[in-house]
């Protein structure tokens, strides 16, 4: 069989993809001379800034977890406030309503997203958090 685009890329990929945040990944990808670290960087500038650096968040987070409830009670919190505080309807409306493909995120560059934006994101939901039986959640 050949060799997949993931593991052609793997030095690559725990090269650029090691860092804590997400603004110095991107920074990372975009200072390479390496035309598929561009071509990431390019596809990540495309991205709604404060969902890329969620869901940097959230994948470092995982890499701890205990269970499978923890991974997707995180996941459904920022799917919650997302349709309200993030920007998944600007994004809908740029792709599939307008087609313009010019979304006008909130936050304008992964750079401008503050670990506050971040936490807000991904903190509990009260009442209203997942429930997945006893002990999945925490």
């Amino acid at each position: 069989p050949t060799v997949s685009k993931l593991e052609e890329n793997a030095h690559l990929i725990e090269m650029f993809f090691a860092s804590d945040k997400a603004a110095t990944m991107l920074q990372l990808l975009e200072e390479s001379n390496d035309e598929w670290a561009k071509s990431q960087a390019k596809a990540i500038r495309r991205s709604c800034p404060l969902s890329v650096a969620a869901t940097w968040q959230m994948v470092k987070a995982a890499r701890s977890f205990g269970s499978i409830g923890q991974a997707l009670s995180q996941e459904y919190r920022f799917c919650w406030r997302s349709l309200d505080e993030g920007d998944v309807l600007e994004g809908t409306r740029a792709l599939i309503i307008d087609k313009d493909r010019n979304p006008q995120w909130k936050v304008k560059r992964l750079e401008e997203v503050t670990d506050e934006m971040v936490s807000s994101m991904l903190a509990s939901l009260g009442e209203n958090e997942l429930d997945l039986g006893a002990g999945e959640t925490t």
